[in-house]
């Protein structure tokens, strides 16, 4: 069986891109997260394991609405007072996740990624039960929302960070607010999470990271998330894509292909 050198972050980036297109009116939404989630890894002192879980999950945290249209549509209009509801497109990104070979050990963290602190959740999980990738996610995720694009960042930092202290011990972890307000001493923190020239910047150090061996299968996993995705997009496209491809593969075989 064959392998193929690829990326992590190429992937991640694409399906990534793909949320940011198919969620309409939380554009940028995904990688200022993760922006916010990589300046906490460094701070909180992270090993690199973790440190792919928190900034890989978090370019994919939202990837459940990506394939329900009536999650989609509720995260156009998100509040932080939603509450169970919120929670939906976390099992569902962690259903859609789970059973990848790749891609597997981001579900936890994603299914998570909604648990407060105080463990006011429908996991029943609270505190340091609840995976620390994910506090940090939902954290950024938070202050994310909270951004208003059309208003000056500084304008906004008191509010947010007022905000933050509120809800410390509630809805966020001590340690994880701690290492927020030291990142957030810095104004190139707050310039980095809004501006998108920084996006192919964040990107490309990410690229650095290198490249790692996927078989054949592997990347057929991949594939499939996609189309998955597509595919629960509209119930005009409900089997589309594997339907596609069921054909594809049997033209392709009457004409001589190898498997």
């Amino acid at each position: 069986m064959r392998t193929f050198s690829i990326h992590p972050i190429n992937l991640i980036k694409a399906l990534s891109m793909a949320l940011e297109l198919a969620v309409t009116g939380v554009e940028s939404h995904h990688w200022r997260v993760a922006v916010i989630c990589d300046r906490l890894a460094d701070e909180l002192g992270v090993e690199l394991e973790e440190w792919y879980s928190i900034v890989y999950a978090a370019l994919l945290h939202d990837i459940g609405a990506a394939s329900d249209s009536l999650e989609r549509e509720r995260l156009r209009h998100v509040s932080r007072d939603d509450g169970p509801a919120i929670f939906r497109h976390a099992e569902e990104g962690y259903q859609l996740l789970q059973g990848s070979s790749r891609l597997g050990s981001l579900a936890e963290v994603i299914r998570y990624h909604h648990d407060r602190w105080d463990g006011k959740n429908p996991s029943g999980l609270s505190g340091e039960a609840i995976p620390r990738p994910a506090r940090i996610i939902h954290l950024a995720d938070q202050v994310t929302l909270g951004l208003h694009p059309k208003t000056m960042i500084f304008g906004q930092v008191d509010e947010l960070m007022h905000y933050i202290d509120e809800q410390n011990g509630y809805e966020f972890d001590p340690a994880v607010v701690a290492a927020f307000k030291r990142c957030a001493e810095k104004e190139s923190f707050w310039l980095d999470t809004v501006n998108e020239g920084y996006r192919d910047i964040f990107f490309h150090r990410l690229d650095s990271y290198g490249v790692r061996p996927y078989s054949e299968d592997e990347v057929l996993d991949l594939a499939d998330i996609f189309a998955t995705i597509i595919n629960r997009m509209s119930r005009f496209t409900a089997s589309h894509s594997h339907s596609v491809a069921s054909v594809a593969a049997f033209l392709a075989g009457l004409h001589g292909f190898s498997g």
